[in-house]
């Protein structure tokens, strides 16, 4: 079971977000004349999303070097948020108000919530040993995830993915560093492909547990795909003069979603065909959106 409750997105937290709308362009030409032009929308939002998941995977080995295996996960979706609108006037009187003429209204709030539960994106997992020696091993593997999950009910992607890592690892003893490095390609629209890579470490502390420390990296590769909207001039009188304002539509920086995370966690031995495994993410960069912190425990079965 994996759990993520969102905090912020590109650094931003999510009770924080500013939105700035600016006033069509009438005649004459130019925003900010007439002056009623100059009025903005400062809508400002509190977003609380989180998402748990349990996932049920199944590996088999096809050989002695080769595994598939599938991962079926089951996520439920929570969203509510709440908007308050504020029309931020230019002059007084101004012609824009909510409500009606008999009540306006400069400030308005909205709320809404809901919640999806059902199949995510199903995973295929390929995993082939290249070489396994009594001092490391070294493996490829392979994964698609396909597109089952509902997009627009915050289920899944809405692309098929697939990415292709080398994985390695040494053995000194009850110490095994490890390094995955490889190549992500994400189908969803606003998605940009990145390049993946891991490092870390197990360390069996006793006999039945074992400590496990990575930091897992995502750079992102090419221009983001989001399209943000470039800062408005507004020309606004202000008395015998000409006064530039420029309105920033957002207070989400436009910048690459670079992603790095802290995992620190372990595997507890139940007994010898069964293992309890425990883990926490923690941001190391301020990439796209993210928890403050995310856990994931889980139960494995070898028969």
């Amino acid at each position: 079971m994996n759990h993520f409750a969102y905090r912020s997105i590109r650094g931003v937290p999510l009770d924080g977000l500013v939105l700035t709308f600016t006033h069509q362009d009438n005649d004459p030409v130019g925003l900010g004349n007439p002056n009623f032009e100059s009025d903005v929308i400062e809508v400002r939002t509190n977003i609380g999303l989180s998402v748990t998941s349990i996932t049920s995977v199944l590996s088999y080995g096809l050989t002695d070097f080769l595994d598939l295996s599938v991962a079926v996960p089951l996520i439920r979706t929570s969203l509510d948020g709440t908007s308050e609108a504020q029309i931020v006037p230019f002059e007084n009187p101004t012609p824009h108000f909510f409500g009606t003429e008999e009540n306006p209204l400069l400030r308005v709030t909205t709320q809404a919530s809901g919640t999806s539960t059902g199949v995510g994106d199903i995973a295929l997992r390929l995993k082939l040993g290249v070489a396994n020696r009594p001092g490391g091993a070294f493996a490829l593997l392979g994964d698609v995830r396909l597109p089952t999950g509902k997009e627009e009910d915050f289920l899944g992607a809405g692309g098929t993915s697939f990415s292709v890592l080398g994985v390695g690892s040494l053995r000194s003893g009850g110490f095994s560093p490890h390094l995955n490095a490889g190549y992500v390609h994400r189908g969803g629209e606003f998605q940009n492909d990145a390049v993946l890579a891991t490092v870390g470490f197990d360390h069996l502390m006793a006999r039945r547990m074992t400590l496990a420390v990575d930091v897992i990296t995502s750079w992102q590769i090419g221009d983001t795909k989001l399209d943000f909207p470039e800062p408005i001039t507004v020309n606004a009188l202000v008395g015998p003069s000409s006064a530039v304002r420029i309105i920033r539509p957002t207070n989400i920086p436009d910048r690459r979603d670079d992603i790095a995370l802290a995992s620190i966690g372990g595997k507890i031995g139940l007994s010898p065909a069964a293992n309890l495994l425990l883990n926490t993410l923690i941001p190391l960069r301020q990439g796209g959106l993210q928890p403050n912190a995310a856990w994931m425990a889980g139960l494995e079965f070898s028969f």
